[in-house]
């Protein structure tokens, strides 16, 4: 017998987290991400939200939902966060040109690992799919009010096919797709261990620019990237203090 609730809509008394999530991963978070990309660089975005295994054990230590990090793990934490530096290039936060972009991304950074932490207390109550599909009906709500102006003005008509496509690609990919799977992530591995394999963004984009568009892949990123997996495998290890 499953141990969620069943397919029925929220416990009422669940609600307001389903808000909180709804409002800080998908609204908050989108928002300052995008216009936070738009006034920095990728490079800085990409070391910022290389930090966010180190939010969410700060968020975990401060909860009554502490998770228990090993040694093993602290160390394959602070890998992944070193190979990423690596992996997006060094000095890359000192471009003073950028701070408004930077510290709209931190602010981001901050959602997100709010919303992986928050998530533990639904997840043993309703299923990936459930938190997934309520937090992002929440986020759809807010985002909907804030862009009626523009959708009212927008002529709907010169949107182009491809635009369309991958309009609906990104919704069911980027979206649809990747919450549920990091929501499982988080039920079954703990939002801290999850939240390391964030950092195999940059690696993942470095290897498709290098296949795709012929990108050179240096021997510091090629080292960074090593550092990123060999972060990833320590957090795999059973827990030991």
């Amino acid at each position: 017998m499953s141990r969620y609730r069943g397919e029925s809509a929220p416990a009422r008394s669940d609600w307001p987290r389903f808000l909180v999530l709804g409002f800080l991963g998908h609204f908050c978070y989108q928002l300052v991400f995008v216009t936070g990309l738009e006034r920095t660089t990728v490079t800085n975005s990409s070391l910022i939200l290389g930090c966010m295994p180190i939010a969410v054990l700060a968020l975990n230590a401060a909860s009554k939902h502490q998770e228990p990090i090993g040694w093993k793990q602290w160390t394959g934490i602070i890998l992944a966060i070193i190979g990423v530096f690596f992996v997006v290039g060094q000095g890359a936060l000192t471009n003073r040109n950028t701070l408004i972009g930077d510290g709209l991304t931190f602010v981001g950074l901050w959602a997100w690992a709010f919303y992986t932490s928050g998530s533990r207390p639904l997840l043993t109550l309703y299923s990936p799919y459930q938190v997934s599909a309520y937090a992002t009906l929440v986020g759809a709500v807010l985002f909907t009010l804030i862009a009626l102006p523009s959708l009212i003005t927008l002529d709907w008509l010169s949107v182009s096919p491809i635009t369309w496509l991958l309009t609906v690609a990104s919704g069911v990919l980027a979206l649809s797709v990747s919450h549920i799977i990091w929501y499982t992530g988080v039920q079954k591995l703990g939002s801290a261990r999850t939240s390391v394999y964030s950092n195999l963004v940059p690696v993942v984009a470095m290897a498709i620019a290098a296949i795709w568009i012929g990108e050179p892949l240096e021997p510091a990123r090629l080292a960074g990237a090593g550092v990123v997996v060999t972060g990833l495998l320590l957090t795999r290890i059973d827990r030991n203090p």
